[in-house]
């Protein structure tokens, strides 16, 4: 029994030693971990101009995201770039340029497409605040989510078009909500280690589970935009640009174009609604909370709307 039992032992150290061994052999053939960038503060104007106009090729590509979780995650080896991920390059100029020469382009939103839905945004705001307005007449009135819900809804119709339901509509705006909370909860972290991971692995599902429901709900919308018929006239929907854009295969312009695939465009459209939703609201949050706060200027205001509406309409 004795013998059994040293001969186990001496077993088991030769094991753990070949093991380290191997791992040791491992460690050295591995190629090292590149050192995260450095940060580099510039105070100089001459030299921020250099670095930022002159330079500007060297400089463009965005910081490293400071959250553990990538959202233009891995699939099937590839990744899904937005404008905001993607490094500066050709595919960075095809996105780019097509959101701003097709999209935001002032001579296509000022083609009479814009106003309308900006007057039908500003009524169902004013519907959804008088109910609310009764309720808190003597109180504070909290008017975030309505004018979350109105902007979205511009946002959403710029995007998709006008065949959007209000119901997608609605189930889109909540979802693309709960992921800007979800990633406002995560704490910046300088790298996707294991360990930030195994800490933070609820919050991580939580994120990657709202961004499969707006896949879920983005999806069947880009397949109707693929099958409906293309118009003639007007604004073209963003969606329907990202349909039609061809990028880069490679890293270079001389290399062959590929469509989008529906990953990368429910990204994109998911950074389409987060920038056009988070900016416009709390610009329209900034401007009504100085109108409260200094009723002088509310009430020359208000003259003006006066004087500008046609007699009789409300």
């Amino acid at each position: 029994m004795e013998l059994l039992v040293l001969l186990a032992v001496v077993l088991l150290g030769f094991f753990v030693s070949i093991r380290r061994r191997s791992y040791s052999d491992s460690r050295r053939a591995r190629p090292a971990r590149p050192a995260p960038p450095a940060v580099h503060r510039v105070r100089d104007p001459d030299v921020a101009h250099r670095a930022l106009v002159e330079d500007a090729d060297g400089f463009s590509s965005r910081p490293v995201m400071p959250f553990f979780v990538n959202l233009a995650k891995m699939r099937g080896g590839r990744r899904n770039e937005n404008i905001s991920t993607v490094p500066h390059g050709p595919h960075w100029r095809a996105l780019r340029c097509n959101i701003t020469a097709e999209t935001l382009h002032p001579s296509r939103l000022g083609l009479g497409y814009l106003e309308p839905l900006q007057r039908e945004a500003i009524q169902e705001l004013v519907a959804a605040l008088q109910p609310a307005g009764a309720v808190h007449a003597a109180g504070e009135q909290l008017i975030r989510d309505h004018i979350r819900s109105a902007v979205f809804r511009v946002i959403a119709r710029l995007c998709f078009g006008d065949s959007v339901d209000e119901c997608h509509v609605r189930a889109i705006c909540c979802q693309v909500h709960g992921m800007q909370v979800a990633i406002g909860e995560i704490k910046p972290s300088p790298r996707s280690s294991m360990l930030a991971k195994l800490a933070h692995w609820r919050r991580q599902r939580r994120l990657l589970a709202f961004q499969g429901r707006v896949n879920d709900l983005c999806l069947p919308l880009i397949g109707a935009r693929r099958r409906r018929p293309r118009e003639d006239g007007g604004l073209r929907p963003y969606i329907d640009t990202l349909i039609d854009l061809r990028v880069p295969e490679g890293d270079t312009e001389h290399d062959g174009r590929r469509a989008l695939r529906d990953d990368e465009m429910v990204d994109l459209v998911l950074e389409f609604f987060g920038a056009g939703t988070g900016s416009v609201t709390v610009c329209l949050e900034w401007t009504l909370a100085h109108l409260v706060a200094q009723p002088d200027v509310q009430e020359k205001l208000r003259r003006e709307v006066d004087g500008e509406t046609p007699a009789g309409a409300s």
